[in-house]
């Protein structure tokens, strides 16, 4: 560790515990964050944006095989179109991650 961030604590600490805090100082629990657990602060921005992606994910994916049970008379014809389509659509899925894989490579 440099002398600057060991200053830089130590005056942290200082200030802790007499409870004045200078417009400088990052707090010993962001510094402990940062540096020995490689931790940092996530933006709220991106936290939503990752719970709609989620989300949509599980939807969508979920929506897929369920679709052929509403199109059909019974299950079992059902469960064989499910089966095809869920199939199709990851088959459609892996085929759309390695083309624009190889288009990002070369």
């Amino acid at each position: 560790m440099s002398e600057t961030t060991c200053s830089l604590v130590g005056h942290d600490l200082a200030s802790t515990n007499t409870g004045s805090t200078t417009g400088n100082s990052t707090g010993i629990a962001e510094f402990t964050l940062n540096v020995e657990e490689g931790l940092t602060v996530i933006p709220t921005k991106r936290l939503i944006m990752s719970a709609l992606t989620i989300g949509l994910s599980y939807f969508i994916g979920g929506l897929v095989p369920i679709i052929p049970y509403f199109c059909v008379p019974n299950a079992t014809t059902g469960l064989y179109w499910s089966i095809v389509s869920t199939r199709q659509a990851n088959y459609r899925c892996q085929l759309s991650l390695t083309n624009s894989s190889q288009q990002v490579l070369f």
